[in-house]
């Protein structure tokens, strides 16, 4: 077998694998330049040449990626009812779209992920960017934390602190309703209604995102008469929000002087977290409370934990693990051992017998011999009532942590992790706390700001990933021993966190999805709380669980508090005074929850 044929027949099964369809058949055709869908769900790409470049792997790899998940997770006809009717809509529409299923395909695998990745840097690299494609740039960045192709990094920028105060929180909110096609639709339309209103409000001032500074802002020649004639039209047809021809289009967004009335100046360039849409402006008392924002978002980080160390110390720290594990394996097997039982019992298969159709029942083969006529000789499986099941823990990694209770909590996820892979239940193991003490390069770039007044979240994120989903244990079980690291636990800000965790869970494709969270304390970071109300991260945590528990998500939260009452802020929490009992309450809230 050739190369091409090999990789021709690999690309078909990897399709196959994603879209979930065996017979979708890929077709290469060397004059076909795109994937193509048609209704026999047939996939043309281009054909490889005979000896297959490397980039010419990749761009098919993600081409056919991009295919296949397009037909597992895009439904035509709802894109096609909710599609705006002007070219530059359809722009914005289409590429966000496109973002939403890399962001559900890249969440689930991470292979598809870096083809993707690939997939962008070599189309996008070679040709000007459209609005849409900006747009869509941006939300990845928040969705998935990608930057965007190094020779677009500085445009990218740019229009991101352009476009934060006008549709900010409009993408922000896109990441809650990624697997709900028709919501996250009707969303972007909204997202598209609001960009030609700021067009309309600022005159319909020409702004064309090219790679080239200079030429960004490029004035229209129309008149003020002109002008208020286009405005008049979209407002009467917002469907129809780009206008006509090359004057009055969706790309005439913001200027410089917008951005400098709303006093609002977003810095930096990557935004994972999606926080806004917990944070509700509320009324206490008479007066009004301040709403959670975010004072830069450039210096967050969301790391895999083995880039935290070398691979001699996270050796080390996984055998300083399991010496402890040995003394405190019998505070937790049994309890493992219990939640591994029920498990296993609601996986085991269950048959009715004695039917006249199904699979044969091999203990009546000996009936048939002594009864040629006997034909209750088949059996059927019971449908089981057990769902596919992922866990997510999210442990707190504040340094007041540090000692016992993170070793205690170490040493429970990797317990719980095994057990629960045992019976084919999907494991998250993931982490949060800050890069540094006292604000980090956040505070020093609101320092050099002037120091405005109630800044928000005044501190730099570092949210870890000890164990993805997909990871199995025994590779990701060196990473388990890296929270024992000195110097990673510092300030807890819970609420982005919890966030952080929720929105990986409503990208898995299991059927529940359970949030576990364990921490000692109410959130504290120094930096935003000297410069906020002392209130400030405590009331947010309580609006992101209020949020989650009021949503009809599937995600089940609940929370084991060390030496914390959380039964303050959550629905279900346990409150444990002894850190030694840690294991036994998570097992025991695991086996309640698989009861149920």
């Amino acid at each position: 077998m050739s190369d091409k044929n090999a990789f021709a027949k690999s690309i078909e099964s990897t399709v196959r694998a994603i879209s979930g369809r065996a017979g979708v058949i890929v077709n290469f055709r060397s004059n076909q330049a795109l994937p193509q869908l048609n209704d026999s769900e047939i996939i043309a790409v281009a054909s490889p040449a005979n000896a297959i470049a490397k980039k010419d792997i990749a761009l098919i790899r993600g081409e056919t990626d991009l295919a296949a998940l397009s037909l597992r997770y895009h439904n035509p006809l709802i894109h096609d009812k909710n599609r705006p009717s002007s070219s530059d809509a359809i722009d914005i529409f289409d590429a966000l779209e496109r973002t939403r299923i890399e962001a559900i395909g890249s969440h689930k695998w991470q292979g598809v992920r870096t083809n993707l990745i690939k997939r962008s840097e070599n189309k996008l690299g070679k040709e000007m960017l459209s609005l849409g494609e900006i747009i869509a740039l941006i939300l990845r960045q928040k969705l998935l934390g990608i930057k965007p192709p190094k020779v677009f990094e500085e445009v990218i920028k740019t229009w991101a602190e352009r476009l934060q105060p006008v549709i900010g929180k409009q993408l922000d909110d896109l990441g809650y309703i990624i697997d709900n096609q028709q919501e996250y639709a009707l969303a972007t339309n909204k997202i598209i209604t609001t960009i030609a209103e700021a067009n309309n409000k600022e005159g319909n001032e020409q702004f064309s995102p090219k790679p080239d500074s200079e030429s960004e802002n490029q004035p229209q020649d129309n008149t003020q008469e002109d002008g208020k004639n286009q405005q008049e039209s979209q407002v009467e047809n917002p469907e129809n929000i780009s206008g006509q021809g090359e004057k009055g289009g969706i790309e005439n967004l913001l200027t410089d002087k917008t951005l400098q009335e709303t006093g609002q100046k977003i810095e930096g360039d990557v935004a994972v977290h999606n926080i806004n849409n917990f944070a509700k402006h509320e009324q206490g008392e008479g007066h009004n409370i301040q709403e959670y924002k975010v004072f830069s978002r450039n210096f967050d980080e969301v790391i895999d934990a083995d880039k935290l160390s070398t691979p001699e110390e996270i050796t080390r720290l996984r055998y300083m693990l399991d010496q402890k594990l040995v003394n405190l394996h019998s505070v937790t097997s049994k309890l493992a051992n219990r939640l591994q039982h029920l498990l296993f019992a609601r996986l085991a298969r269950n048959y009715n017998y004695e039917l006249e159709e199904g699979e044969i029942d091999s203990r009546k083969l000996a009936k048939i011999i002594s009864d040629p006529t006997y034909s209750y000789l088949y059996k059927q499986e019971e449908e089981s009532k057990f769902r596919d099941t992922i866990v997510t823990l999210l442990i707190d990694n504040s340094g007041s942590m540090r000692g016992r209770p993170i070793t205690v909590a170490a040493i429970c996820a990797d317990i719980l992790a095994r057990t629960l892979e045992r019976c084919n239940v999907k494991v998250e193991i993931l982490g949060f706390t800050t890069r540094d003490w006292k604000g980090g390069q956040s505070r020093k770039l609101w320092q050099e700001s002037g120091q405005p007044a109630n800044p928000g979240r005044l501190n730099d994120l570092r949210h870890i990933i000890y164990k993805s989903a997909d990871m199995r244990w025994q590779k990701a079980r060196k990473n388990i021993g890296i929270m024992l690291k000195d110097g990673i636990l510092k300030e807890n800000i819970d609420g982005e966190s919890i966030i952080w965790a929720y929105n990986r869970l409503l990208a898995r494709p299991e059927q529940r999805r359970i949030l576990m969270v364990i921490s000692d304390g109410a959130p504290v970071d120094d930096s935003t709380l000297s410069t906020n109300n002392s209130a400030y991260l405590d009331r947010h945590l309580s609006q992101v669980i209020k949020s989650i528990e009021n949503n009809n998500s599937g995600v089940e939260l609940l929370a084991i508090g060390i030496g914390h009452d959380v039964t303050r802020y959550y629905k279900r929490a346990v409150t444990i005074s002894d850190v030694n009992s840690l294991g036994d309450v998570m097992a025991k809230e695991l086996v309640r929850l698989f009861k149920e």
